[in-house]
């Protein structure tokens, strides 16, 4: 996956750059002090290297940064993603982020992770053309594109992918980030990633080295999940050399990490028990953990929970690595001892 080459930032930004990384920024040919909107070029200052943005308090903040990234880089639509904390590489203040999908987040594990994903795509794609209720143009998906059943693994946590969860919904991405970061006792976290503008519900990017993909456009219409969550997934272009999942216990992680097309990562003030001070001023309203795992998911009932892949993923989970709500769904289900 090929790091953005160079992004545009807003005041609020660049201004908490030049205090973090000011020996950096001021090496840059194109960054002038007192600049309304400053250029860095991403090969001069590793954005990945710096601190998040000071935390922004209310949504309509987060919303005037978010436009004002999106206004100064054209190039990309912006992509967001919502954490109960940041991630670094090597797991040190100067490592920079990393955004690892959940087949590399442990790489001892890695090689069980990956019989496990071989496992449960087979068996999924299977058991959906065995599927009475099955929607014929999913199938098709399915069967022509490995990436799309990876899509439904990662999208509905049943095993460990080589894809990363997005939404092009900063509301979803700030709900998320709440929720995360109150169980972590923490602030929330809104990564911005710069992606291809998407052309088809499938697309790649030779030049930008990136897979996108819809959840709308692969699976089915009784899918309520994905339409709430707005859900795309991404992942490195050359998937396909990885398609026998095999392969990917040997892939070098690094080529896999989001972290490569990060525009900002954007810190929610800490607002423990209580997020009703960060949507205040906005018309807008948090969506609880009900509204973004809605119950009526047809897709998630009659097809996911009634087959033996799903009983497989859910005992080979580990339950450190689930959050609060799986936890309690697997404990509901009976299958962890």
């Amino acid at each position: 996956m090929r790091q953005i080459p160079y992004a545009k930032w807003p005041p609020e930004i660049l201004s908490y750059l030049s205090g973090v990384t000011h020996n950096v920024v001021r090496a840059s040919h194109a960054f002038h002090e007192g600049q309304t909107a400053g250029f860095v070029d991403v090969s001069e200052l590793d954005l990945l290297y710096c601190k998040p943005c000071s935390p922004i308090r209310n949504y309509n903040e987060m919303r005037r940064i978010v436009a004002r990234i999106a206004s100064l880089n054209p190039q990309y639509e912006l992509y967001f993603r919502g954490q109960g904390s940041v991630h670094k590489r090597g797991g040190g203040e100067g490592f920079g982020h990393s955004v690892l999908p959940s087949l590399w987040r442990n790489r001892s594990e890695a090689q069980r992770r990956v019989e496990i994903l071989q496992e449960c795509s087979n068996a999924m794609l299977k058991q959906y053309a065995e599927f009475p209720g099955r929607d014929e143009a999913t199938l098709r998906v399915l069967m022509e594109s490995r990436p799309a059943v990876w899509a439904l693994l990662q999208h509905y946590e049943l095993c460990a992918t080589p894809l990363v969860d997005l939404t092009r919904t900063l509301q979803i991405a700030c709900s998320f980030a709440l929720q995360y970061g109150r169980a972590n006792g923490g602030p929330g976290y809104v990564y911005v990633f710069g992606l291809p503008f998407q052309q088809e519900k499938m697309t790649t990017s030779q030049s930008e080295g990136v897979l996108c993909m819809s959840l709308l456009g692969i699976t089915p219409s009784n899918a309520d999940r994905p339409l709430v969550q707005d859900g795309y997934l991404a992942c490195d272009q050359n998937w396909w050399r990885c398609a026998d999942e095999s392969m990917l216990v040997d892939a070098a992680a690094r080529d896999w990490d989001m972290a490569a097309r990060i525009l900002a990562v954007l810190e929610i003030a800490d607002v423990p028990g209580d997020d009703r001070s960060f949507w205040a001023q906005s018309s807008l309203s948090p969506l609880s953990e009900e509204d973004l795992y809605p119950t009526a998911d047809a897709f998630y009932s009659d097809f996911l929970k009634q087959n033996k892949f799903y009983d497989f993923a859910c005992q080979s989970h580990e339950s450190r690595e689930l959050p609060a709500y799986c936890n309690r769904k697997i404990d509901d289900l009976g299958v962890r001892k």
